[in-house]
C-alpha cells in the first residue's frame, strides 16, 4: 500500500464537514475522482474544437463555446470545463434520486452521472427503459437485465457503436458492482440477440468472473467496490504474487502516508531511516499519532488510533456522542457522524466498533475511499 496516493483537492471539503445525510435531506452526491478519470479516459483529450456528433466539443468532450480558447485548450482547463458540466449533471442525476426515493450509493451515482455526460439527460423520464427501472426498484432485476438496459445507449447514427458498446457495459458494471475497470465480477459477453417477444439483448450473462487486477478480491466481498476504485486511481496497489491480502493488518507507517496524503498533505521525505519518517514525524508534531504508535511504525494500528490519525489529518474535532457501546472515543464518534466508520453489531445486535482490533488492508480502503467522497451538507 505504498504507491503514491493523489491528492484530490479533498482538504476544503473535508474541514467543513457536518453530521452524514439526514433523513428526508435532499441528495448532494458528486462525481468522484475515479469517474472522472473513468470520463476522461472514454472521451480523450483534444486541444481543438472537433464535432462530435451533437455540435462542436473541446477538451473532455464539454461544449465549444465560440471565439474561446483561439489557440487551444490545455488539460487543466479542461479539467475545470468537464467539472463544470459534471456539476450540471450530478444535480440532474440527485434530482432524480430525491423523486423517485433512490439513495444512490457512490458507484451508481458514478455510473449514471457518466452515461448522463456522454448521452445527455433525457433519459430520466418514464419513456425510457432504465428510469423505468430505477423507479421500479433496481433491485427487481438481475445483472443481464441492467446491463442490457444500459447497453441499449450504444448507437450512434441509428448503428451500433463500438466505443458506445465497451463504454455502456463499464458504466454497468460500475453500477452494479463498483468495477472500475478492475474485473473480478461477472462475464457478459456482447452479440446482438432477438428475443422472442420482438426485443433485443445485446450482452449475455456468462458463468464465472473476469480476471480482476488482484487473485483474492471478487465482487461478492463486501470491500470490494472500495478497492477497485483505489486501485484504478494508484491509491493502492497490490503484492507481486497478484494478491491484495485484504486481511492483512496495515502498519503505523502505511496508515500515516495515506491518511496524510488523503487529507491534502505534501509527501513527506524521510527524517530518518524509516521509509516512512517523515509522515510519522509529520502525524507526531499535529498530535494525529500518539509517540509509543510512531516509535513502532511496523507494527499494526488500531481502529481507535485510526480515527485519531483521520480526525486529526481531516481537522475534525472529537465529539461527545457514543454511537457504540464497547467505546466513548471522541474521534470514533466523529467519523461515525460524517459516515466514514459503521462499526458492527454483536450477538445482541448492540452497536460496536471493535476499538482495540487492529486495521486491515480492506478496512482502510473503506475508511480512504469514503473520506475522498464525504459531502459537505
Amino acid at each position: 500500500m505504498r504507491k503514491r496516493l493523489l491528492c484530490l483537492l479533498l482538504a476544503a471539503a473535508l474541514l467543513g464537514c457536518v453530521p452524514a445525510l439526514a433523513e428526508g435531506a435532499a441528495a448532494n452526491n458528486s462525481p468522484s475522482e475515479a469517474i472522472i478519470k473513468l470520463i476522461k479516459y472514454y472521451e480523450g483529450f483534444s486541444a481543438s474544437p472537433y464535432e462530435d456528433g451533437g455540435g462542436l466539443a473541446i477538451g473532455y468532450g464539454t461544449r465549444y463555446q465560440e471565439g474561446m480558447w483561439p489557440n487551444g485548450i490545455t488539460e487543466q482547463e479542461a479539467d475545470v470545463l468537464l467539472r463544470e458540466a459534471l456539476a450540471s449533471f450530478s444535480a440532474r442525476v440527485n434530482a432524480m434520486d430525491d423523486r423517485l426515493g433512490l439513495a444512490l450509493s457512490q458507484n451508481e451515482f458514478d455510473a449514471l452521472v457518466s452515461l448522463s455526460y456522454n448521452l445527455g439527460s433525457g433519459w430520466m423520464s418514464s419513456e425510457y427503459r432504465l428510469y423505468n427501472m430505477l423507479a421500479a426498484g433496481i433491485g427487481h432485476y438481475d445483472g443481464e437485465t441492467v446491463i442490457n438496459a444500459f447497453a441499449r445507449y450504444s448507437y450512434y447514427n441509428d448503428e451500433l457503436f463500438e466505443p458506445l458498446i465497451r463504454r455502456r457495459l463499464a458504466e454497468a458494471q460500475i453500477f452494479l458492482y463498483g468495477d472500475y475497470r478492475f474485473g473480478g465480477s461477472p462475464v457478459y459477453e456482447f452479440g446482438y440477440e432477438e428475443q422472442d417477444d420482438g426485443d433485443y439483448i445485446l450482452y449475455k450473462s456468462e458463468p464465472g468472473v473476469t480476471s480482476g487486477a488482484f487473485q483474492d478480491v471478487f465482487y461478492t466481498q463486501w470491500f470490494y467496490k472500495y478497492v477497485t476504485p483505489l486501485y484504478f486511481l494508484g491509491v493502492i496497489d497490490g503484492y507481486p504474487d497478484g494478491s491484495f491480502k485484504p486481511y492483512m493488518g496495515v502498519s503505523a507507517a502505511e496508515a500515516a502516508k495515506l491518511v496524510l496524503l488523503a487529507a491534502g498533505q505534501d509527501e513527506q521525505a524521510p527524517t530518518g531511516p524509516h521509509w516512512a519518517s517523515g509522515y510519522l514525524d509529520f502525524a507526531l508534531s499535529a498530535g494525529a499519532m500518539e509517540a509509543g504508535l510512531a516509535s513502532a511504525p511496523d507494527l499494526g494500528i488500531s481502529r481507535t488510533a485510526a480515527a485519531r490519525l483521520i480526525c486529526v489529518s481531516m481537522g475534525l474535532s472529537p465529539v461527545e456522542a457514543a454511537p457504540f457501546i464497547d467505546t466513548d472515543d471522541g474521534y470514533v464518534a466523529a467519523l461515525q457522524a460524517v459516515g466514514v466508520v459503521e462499526g458492527d453489531v454483536d450477538e445482541n445486535g448492540r452497536p460496536v466498533f471493535r476499538p482495540e482490533d487492529s486495521l486491515s488492508r480492506a478496512e482502510l480502503s473503506a475508511l480512504l475511499w469514503r473520506l475522498m467522497n464525504i459531502k459537505p451538507y
